[in-house]
């Protein structure tokens, strides 16, 4: 157990890290990275260190989640057997997510719609309720061949054609909980290999982020410097410390929002993982700060994370607030338990690592997302078992 909470603390202490440093940024250069690169800062010292505080607190009471039910046993299936399902599934499922991407556009960021033949439209319905880069993250943790780092390679460049970076995260945490790889012994034991990292990252990130921006349509020809890239846009990318104190600082605009907004807003937003995306209300948070200095954009938004979601629905009515609490709650939980029932050793930093994005996010869908994946997932491994176990059943009786 303590081995295995060596990966998964690695993990938090990249989004610790990440909100540390944007909080650094903010107090030393006066200026916000991230989503809202270079705005200048109008909170005070004590302002922008509960902006700190508050954008931390999701994730350590997921570590206190996930400290909770290290103390739980599940029951661990036959590592190999479920690991061959594993693989399985994910490489038909890669394949799967190819064709249905490079021909129709299925999965593209900022891409709301897509035309496919109504022959195959229910598969895809169906399909989309599983994130294939959450099952990659499985994948990578049961894989017992020798082509691990092949298949993650095809899963990256999916992520990529896909117009995300988030895959690189995933891929990241999942060899960090995979080999229980802790900050302090990999830069000592592999410096060489930190220092070659520092010197191209630049180059590597200005390309991911060229690639991004193109396949979504907002790439704008601008040279970055080495701090830009790395503080301003990397680690902004994987922290919603600015887009929380841009909250903070133009609450106002958010408050005055309020009074038009669906007080379910965040439940619809929720629940739309599950019935669709027609329940979601036209205003949200994620939409309000993307269109903060003026504009009308719908089919894009800002994360506002987990804490500045609580802290909007708090001007709405304290009670809505507990509602959105209970909520995020009684998801989290049910992660862990369906982690916990696909049955492997790594179940609860399975569920621990996934959940940290719609912490930094404050997504309600992502929550809900991240769970109905997770479910899917575990039945269709869980019937692939009852399968096995009726032909061995049969077999048996044959031989008698």
């Amino acid at each position: 157990m303590i081995q295995r909470s060596l990966g998964a603390r690695t993990c938090l202490y990249i989004f610790l890290f990440t909100a540390f440093v944007s909080y650094l940024n903010a107090l030393l250069g006066g200026k916000f990275n991230g989503d809202f690169s270079g705005v200048n800062i109008n909170l005070d010292f004590i302002q922008l260190l509960g902006v700190f505080i508050l954008t931390c607190a999701p994730f350590l009471f997921l570590w206190c989640v996930y400290s909770l039910f290290n103390r739980i046993k599940f029951k661990e299936l036959d590592a190999g057997q479920l690991g061959f399902r594993v693989s399985v599934f994910f490489k038909l499922f890669v394949f799967w997510s190819f064709f249905v991407t490079i021909n129709y556009g299925v999965g593209i960021m900022a891409k709301s719609e897509y035309n496919v033949p109504a022959a195959i439209s229910y598969i895809i319905y169906f399909t989309n309720r599983i994130d294939v880069f959450y099952l990659g993250v499985l994948f990578i943790l049961l894989y017992q061949g020798r082509f691990l780092f092949f298949w993650i390679f095809i899963l990256c460049v999916l992520g990529v054609i896909r117009g995300g970076i988030g895959v690189f995260l995933y891929v990241s945490m999942a060899l960090i909980l995979r080999y229980n790889i802790t900050l302090g012994k990999f830069f000592f034991r592999r410096p060489l290999l930190c220092f070659l990292a520092l010197i191209i990252s630049p180059f590597v990130v200005d390309s991911l982020f060229y690639i991004r921006e193109l396949l979504r349509g907002d790439y704008i020809n601008e040279q970055f410097t080495f701090y830009q890239l790395i503080i301003g846009k990397l680690i902004g990318r994987f922290s919603s410390f600015s887009n929380l104190g841009m909250i903070f600082q133009n609450e106002g605009y958010f408050l005055q929002n309020t009074f038009i907004m669906d007080q379910f807003y965040f439940v619809k937003h929720f629940f739309s993982a599950f019935i669709g995306q027609s329940i979601i209300p036209d205003i949200i948070p994620e939409r309000l700060l993307i269109n903060i200095f003026g504009g009308d954009l719908f089919d894009k938004s800002y994360m506002v994370g987990l804490s500045g979601n609580m802290y909007i629905s708090s001007m709405i009515s304290p009670t809505i607030m507990m509602i959105n609490l209970i909520l995020i709650f009684i998801s989290v939980i049910c992660t862990f338990i369906v982690a916990g029932l696909i049955g492997f050793k790594y179940s609860r930093e399975y569920a621990f690592a996934l959940l940290l994005y719609p912490c930094m996010s404050g997504s309600a869908q992502e929550f809900a997302k991240l769970l109905l994946s997770m479910l899917f997932i575990m039945l269709i491994l869980a019937s692939c078992n009852i399968k096995l176990k009726i032909k061995r059943g049969f077999a048996g009786g044959e031989r008698v």
